[in-house]
């Protein structure tokens, strides 16, 4: 699971490109934490509540229902650009049931991710730019399914496949046909 996190996040990376990295790593970071914060629900059946936030993914939290696999999907609390920790908000408001947000260049918020410089999930059209709150509106499941198996099939073009344990090479045959020689 991990892997095809940092997958989105190289795609991400690359895609966003480094001259507006300010500008479009708010998005590219909503994007990669909606990615954990979906698997979370697959494996929760539920997302994180209002006081279990963002650290859910990173500490398995106390409410965390029982018998239900958990899983660090992130190594540290994610933050913005300007070292401010992203907000993460519940409410019935917002399409997927959460919102994300950061507080901006001036790291501050009068309108809990609405104010001029803030970035948000749940905007459309935040500064002329399509937030992910556009492209997750009414993104179904499936869609999900798909980016995530397009994922391994890359990592697995990138990365190859590996051997089993516990097999030495030539139990996997010679490529003649397996035949003894004489």
């Amino acid at each position: 699971m991990k892997m095809l996190i940092y997958a989105f996040v190289g795609v991400v990376a690359v895609w966003g490109g480094m001259a507006e990295a300010k500008l479009i790593r708010p998005l590219t970071d909503m994007s990669v934490i909606t990615v954990a914060l979906n698997m979370f629900e697959m494996h929760a059946g539920r997302f994180p509540t209002q006081s279990e936030g963002l650290k859910a993914l990173i500490e398995r939290p106390g409410t965390y229902p029982e018998g239900k696999h958990w899983e660090r999907l992130l190594n540290e609390e994610p933050t913005d650009p300007w070292g401010q920790p992203y907000e993460y908000v519940v409410s019935a408001d917002f399409p997927r049931g959460f919102g994300l947000y950061s507080k901006g260049p001036d790291c501050f918020s009068k309108s809990a991710g609405n104010d001029p410089d803030d970035w948000n999930s749940w905007t459309a059209d935040h500064r002329g730019q399509k937030t992910i709150g556009y492209y997750l509106q009414s993104a179904p499941k499936i869609l999900y399914a798909a980016f995530g198996a397009l994922i391994l099939v890359v990592g697995h073009l990138i990365f190859g496949h590996r051997r089993l344990p516990n097999k030495k090479p030539e139990q996997f045959g010679r490529g003649d046909g397996d035949r003894p020689s004489n």
